[in-house]
This record gives C-alpha cells, structure tokens and sequence, in this order.
C-alpha cells in the first residue's frame, strides 16, 4: 500500500495531536492542579494577567524611553534639574501605577477562588514565609537533596 505525500501528512499530524506534547508546558498547570481551578478559572485568570502584561509592556517600553531622555540630559554640559526630575518623578510614578495595577488584578484573581480555593493560596503565602528558615537550613547542611556538589556550608569560621 503506497500512500501520498499529503495522507503521510495528515496521519503524522493526527498523530502529533493525540500523543502529549513534551515540550507544551501548561499555564499555571501545577498552580491548577493545587489549587483544583476550573478550566474557567484558569482562562478568566490567565486573560487578566494578560491583560496586565500589555499595561505592564507599553509602562516599561515609556520608563525605557524615559530612561534614554535622561541620559541624553545627563550627557549635556549643563544639568537642567527641573528636566531631570521631572523624568525621576514620571518613572516613579508609572512604577506606583504598576504596583497599583498588579495589585488590583491579583484581587480580581483571587476573587475568582471559592473559599477552599483561598484557604490554599493561604498555605502558599506561609510556605513562602519559611524559605529563608529553608535557605538557612540548607546552608547550614541540615536539610536538602544535592542535586549538584555544594561549594560551602556555613560553619563558624563565617561568624568572624
């Protein structure tokens, strides 16, 4: 049975399709399966960070265009203070809108979680509270899984 170049095609597509892709990596895939979000939530989630990505994008592309208007003033002869800080204070101020901005979006997102859900992100934000006790006690060589030679533990010669 001799096949076309185009029916190869189609059966080697279909079967791409069916077998997982290794390489696709799903967003926030591991946060999904922890927190059990709904592919609902997840979508709602993954568009509100989206759309803060784009703000975040056009902010940083001005704060770069800022930054380039202040090294041309600071190249001139003579410093121009008003042009200066009127710069210094644009950046500081689109850096608060973005604060503000990833602020107000992780509450739609986590306005989004059902009380369970929520209870979860709690456990995140005590996890995180101890990784510098983790950090501490990997150094100190109490704890961890090497996967790679340590260069250094702390020791008391480090209390001098």
């Amino acid at each position: 049975m001799k096949l076309s170049f185009s029916a190869l095609l189609v059966l080697f597509a279909a079967g791409a399709m069916a077998q997982p892709n290794p390489g696709y990596h799903q967003p926030l895939g591991q946060v999904q399966q922890f927190l059990q979000l709904t592919d609902a939530q997840l979508r709602a989630i993954l568009t509100n960070n989206r759309e803060y990505n784009e703000f975040g994008r056009t902010k940083q592309e001005r704060i770069w265009q800022v930054q380039s208007e202040i090294a041309a003033e600071t190249a001139k002869q003579q410093l121009d203070p008003t042009a200066l800080g009127v710069r210094y204070a644009e950046i500081e101020t689109i850096c608060r809108q973005m604060i503000e901005r990833a602020t107000e979006d992780q509450k739609k997102n986590t306005a989004i979680l059902s009380d369970a859900q929520k209870a979860k992100i709690q456990v995140l934000l005590d996890a995180v509270k101890l990784a510098p006790v983790i950090s501490e006690a990997q150094s100190g060589n109490l704890m961890g899984t090497f996967t790679y030679a340590p260069s250094y533990f702390r020791s008391d010669d480090m209390l001098m």
